[in-house]
């Protein structure tokens, strides 16, 4: 609990553009993972009618692959804009 209250003490407030850099992030973030669930969403619905067996290794490395792919992009901008 003290060291609770002590991260309260030392924390401060964001200034506008801080947090409004944050929140443009964090949306970001959720749009591109809303987007990725939904494409993977209707892929799975199109498989269901076809009846094709991906193996879940096979689906597994997809996603590694995507979200490094989305993390590298994502350093890859942050480098970029500094």
């Amino acid at each position: 609990m003290k060291s609770v209250m002590r991260v309260l003490k030392v924390s401060r407030k964001p200034s506008k553009a801080t947090f409004m850099n944050s929140l443009k992030i964090t949306l970001l973030g959720l749009l591109i993972l809303g987007s990725i669930g939904f494409a993977f969403q209707i892929t799975a619905m199109v498989f269901s009618f076809v009846r094709i067996v991906i193996p879940k290794i096979v689906i597994m490395y997809a996603l590694v692959i995507i979200a490094v792919i989305i993390l590298a992009i994502v350093a890859y901008m942050r480098a970029r804009s500094r």
